[in-house]
């Protein structure tokens, strides 16, 4: 920063600060001003790790398409996956087939499964 730029902002700086504003301001050579903390961003999701599809055929081959309403289907997860993700994939899948609202999942906890009841017929 050039001597006038540099006088200028930290007279903006003391007049910020004078407001009893939060501010955190870093400056072009690095310099940081104010007290607020800078949050870092979360790296964004890679993945799960796995190939595209994987999940969704491991859940496709253990799931009944043409199961009957009242009926229940229990998917167990292996442990190279993560429950969660089996559970997001065959909500996907059932709510393409099947229909909204047609069916309803639980995560089983205790011998890590997916619990599956489809409650009624789609449209």
């Amino acid at each position: 920063m050039k001597e006038i730029q540099l006088k200028e902002f930290l007279r903006s700086v003391k007049f910020i600060e004078s407001l009893g504003c939060k501010f955190k301001i870093i400056t072009p050579d690095n310099g940081e001003y104010g007290t607020l903390e800078v949050a870092v961003k979360k790296p964004q999701r890679k993945g799960n790790g796995f190939p595209h599809g994987e999940i969704s055929n491991f859940v496709r081959a253990n799931l009944d398409m043409n199961a009957e309403v009242g009926s229940v289907q229990e998917i167990f997860v292996p442990e190279k996956y993560v429950p969660l993700n089996v559970q997001a994939s065959a909500c996907h899948i059932l709510s393409r087939v099947w229909g909204r609202d047609t069916y309803t999942t639980c995560l089983n906890k205790n011998n890590m499964s997916i619990e599956i009841l489809r409650i009624a017929k789609g449209e």
